[in-house]
């Protein structure tokens, strides 16, 4: 684990919604931190869009994973407007779908020599990139009882004398 690896696992939830919606506000819905589903829903293939399935509360959402659109025509709760990677193409991807998460990592400003990334950018960057590649729609909530590191992995942070440094 590196040292942002450690910083996002012992942030609180709240300060990681904080920052996610503040780079990412499509996030502001219902998609913050953490989300915790089942399966994510797949717009990629030739049938009709698939319907967001019956939530783990038992409500009914009848929402499609994805609407079609040629130009943003302003923001769409729970949807993030691009082409992503899906054959389906430009439109709104449901914050459901793992192309919502891939158009929010591109959004991300990129490491430049002129530009250096702010921690913050850099703490969104990687949550979204997680999303982006997850098999499941799960985040790892972090928690202060798991944010101790062993000695070998304080050496592995700040060198010999211990301690981590950020």
């Amino acid at each position: 684990m590196n040292a942002l690896d450690y910083k996002i696992r012992c942030m609180s939830n709240a300060k990681k919604n904080e920052i996610l919606i503040r780079h990412a506000p499509e996030l502001k819905h219902t998609m913050s931190y953490p989300i915790h589903y089942k399966l994510w829903i797949d717009p990629t293939g030739t049938g009709p869009i698939p319907i967001i399935p019956k939530e783990e509360n038992g409500e009914e959402s009848n929402l499609p994973s994805f609407i079609p659109s040629k130009k943003d025509t302003g923001p769409k709760p729970g949807y993030v407007f691009g082409k992503g990677k899906s054959p389906r193409g430009l439109g709104y991807h449901h914050l459901r779908t793992r192309t919502a998460y891939q158009i929010l990592y591109n959004r991300m400003p990129k490491k430049s020599f002129f530009r250096p990334i702010k921690e913050e950018t850099k703490i969104v960057t990687r949550i979204l990139y997680d999303r982006s590649i997850a098999g499941l729609p799960r985040d790892e909530p972090g928690q202060a009882s798991r944010c101790t590191l062993s000695g070998a992995d304080t050496k592995a942070f700040s060198g010999a004398g211990g301690g981590v440094a950020f």
